[in-house]
């Protein structure tokens, strides 16, 4: 009863042009806050860190917040660099 037609997938859609600079600065804003804001800051200032999770009461505190800190600084700079956008940044 319901057919799905692949060529009205999002995926196969035109973008338009004038989309590209607004999501570039959406990207770099996303990117610079999950980079930046907490993921540096895990490692720079303990009340951030170690601190915090020992606060919450994490098992573990040290590994937690390094672990979360490097995570969020990966996933940023992904981000950053368009990974978002999927594997489209990627081709070869």
């Amino acid at each position: 009863m319901f057919a799905l037609d692949v060529r009205d997938s999002p995926a196969n859609c035109a973008k338009p042009a004038h989309l590209a600079p607004r999501a570039i600065f959406v990207r770099l804003a996303a990117g610079l806050i999950f980079f930046f804001t907490p993921g540096i800051l895990k490692y720079i200032e303990p009340h951030m860190g170690v601190l915090r999770f020992a606060k919450i009461g994490f098992p573990y505190p040290d590994f937690t917040a390094h672990f979360v800190g490097t995570f969020e600084i990966a996933c940023g700079f992904l981000v950053l660099i368009g990974y978002s956008q999927g594997s489209r940044v990627f081709q070869s």
